[in-house]
């Protein structure tokens, strides 16, 4: 078999950064490689192997850096070089194969540790949805499995409104395990995360929100697990994603944000927000007087900072009416933004249907 040589040069353009190879600065290395795979490590993780790719878009690579840097190595299967990445760098990486002229280019970008604020646009709210949708339902059975299993009565015994049985629901899923973003369940059901946790095991940011939102269903409330993606949320490494649950409230008729690993609930002006609400109240800088967000564990200010770069992009499952519709998610997209094909580089984002349209994403059940 015929292998390809690969040659990489390092090009800068938005910064100076200094490229630390075999312990001496230099301004241009080239690698030398046999496949069309490239790796990059920082610390202890090593990312990859990501394919070099003929859509230009991804061939970037978004990875977040503090003021002082981030030593990376980038590496084919046969050689290596160090960097320092600094915030806002963008560092070009030209991938020539021997046998053609024409290169293929790599971005490393250097993203800002602290999030820049942005606002988000999407059309208006009085425009009509043009989607008929429902969620998935629970069958009888299992929403009596639950209540019985995990005393949901016990729960919100002491409730007397919708929003305090979704902030008794949010606490108590909370407080059921510790947050590890590296365990999955063997199903993605409530009872078979919460059976496994009481086995010793911890889980994600996903199964928090599985738990909300099957126990406020099982509660009489309609319920969605809620992915936020970060805007670079296709090219970075990993952490692009968080996971929350909207329900919907009756007695205020609206969708409520719930975060299940810092059992957070956002309040404006006394007022419970959903998602797209809380980034928007977060953008405006409204005051601690007026933005709260109920029972975290952590100092508002630092879980804003946290949560904010991840109120960019929003979906959730769903089944259209439309038989003709063969999505089964419904994906939130800010006005003149990409609609994300790819998550973390290597996954797909699922089969999504986009919209810019926030009726068609707050319909009311």
């Amino acid at each position: 078999m015929m292998t390809t040589k690969i040659f990489v040069s390092i090009l800068f353009s938005l910064s100076v950064v200094t490229i630390i190879y075999q312990g001496k600065p230099t301004l241009d290395k080239t690698l030398e490689s046999i496949s069309d795979s490239y790796w990059i490590t920082k610390g202890n993780n090593k990312f990859g192997a990501y394919k070099i790719s003929e859509v230009s878009h991804r061939n970037v690579a978004h990875i977040k850096t503090s003021n002082e840097g981030l030593e990376l190595r980038i590496s084919t299967d046969i050689d290596s070089l160090e960097l320092l990445l600094l915030p806002n760098d963008t560092i070009p990486i030209e991938i020539y194969p021997r046998e053609r002229k024409t290169p293929s280019t790599i971005k490393i970008i250097g993203i800002p540790s602290k999030p820049i604020k942005h606002r988000l646009s999407f059309l208006d709210k009085s425009k009509q949805s043009k989607f008929q949708y429902e969620y998935p339902v629970l069958t009888a059975d299992y929403m009596s499995l639950l209540m019985e299993t995990y005393h949901l009565e016990a729960i919100q015994k002491d409730a007397k409104t919708d929003i305090e049985i979704l902030t008794a629901v949010t606490s108590w899923a909370h407080r059921q395990w510790n947050h590890d973003g590296g365990n999955v369940p063997s199903k993605a059901d409530t009872h078979t995360i919460l059976q496994e946790v009481a086995q010793g095991k911890n889980f994600r940011c996903v199964e928090y929100s599985i738990v909300i939102s099957e126990l406020m269903q099982a509660l009489g409330y309609q319920a969605r697990v809620l992915g936020l993606k970060r805007k670079e949320c296709e090219t970075m490494l990993t952490s692009a994603g968080h996971a929350v649950a909207e329900v919907f409230l009756p007695e205020l008729n609206k969708w409520v944000f719930a975060d299940g690993q810092f059992n957070a609930i956002p309040f404006l002006d006394g007022k419970p927000l959903n998602a797209v609400e809380f980034q928007d109240a977060l953008t405006e800088d409204a005051s601690t007087q007026r933005l709260q967000v109920q029972n975290t564990e952590i100092p508002f200010e630092e879980y804003a900072e946290w949560v904010y770069p991840y109120l960019h992009y929003f979906d959730f499952k769903v089944q259209f009416k439309d038989t003709s519709v063969t999505q089964n998610s419904l994906m939130l997209v800010p006005l003149k933004e990409r609609s994300p094909k790819y998550f973390q580089k290597k996954w797909g984002v699922g089969n999504c249907l986009y919209t810019s349209n926030i009726s068609d994403f707050y319909a009311k059940p």
